[in-house]
Formats: structure tokens, C-alpha cells, sequence
């Protein structure tokens, strides 16, 4: 996955999967599943202009809060099949 962000910015948590524990089946339709937040995770402020490659291996969890409260972002977002 490759995500663009366009405007503004957003704090992006990530963290392999082999650490985390789902806490919903993945929903085949919509290429989806939640994990239980771990206790420690990586994170980067993205800002208009960054942008950042997911691997399918990699848990990760956008529009974290920022110093200035919730962001507010808009981004694009592309799914690439492997």
C-alpha cells in the first residue's frame, strides 16, 4: 500500500503484525483487519507531500493525534496487489 498525504498532517502508528493479536477476522470483501493496539509501536508525523510504503507485513494505524489535537488530512491511498 502507498499512502500520499496531500494537505495537512498525521501522526502514522506502524508496527509488524508478528507482534500484534488481531482482534477481528479479516473481511475478505473489504481487504480488512483490526489488531489490538500494542503497548509499544513505531510512529512518524506525515506532512503535505510525504508519503509512505505499507508491506502487507506491517500493522499500521493512520490519523493518530498530532500536538494540535486530531488531524484533519486528506491523502491517497493505493492498494497495490502482490
Amino acid at each position: 500500500m502507498i499512502i500520499s498525504v496531500i494537505n495537512s498532517k498525521e501522526c502514522f502508528g506502524y508496527e509488524p503484525i508478528k507482534n500484534m493479536k488481531p482482534s477481528t477476522e479479516y473481511d475478505e470483501t473489504k481487504d480488512l483487519v483490526f489488531y489490538h493496539e500494542p503497548l509499544q509501536a513505531g510512529a512518524v508525523i506525515l506532512k503535505a507531500g510525504d508519503f509512505v510504503i505499507v508491506s502487507p507485513e506491517e500493522g499500521h494505524a493512520p490519523k493518530r493525534m498530532t500536538e494540535n489535537g486530531p488531524c484533519h488530512v486528506k491523502k491517497i491511498v493505493v492498494k497495490v496487489k502482490l
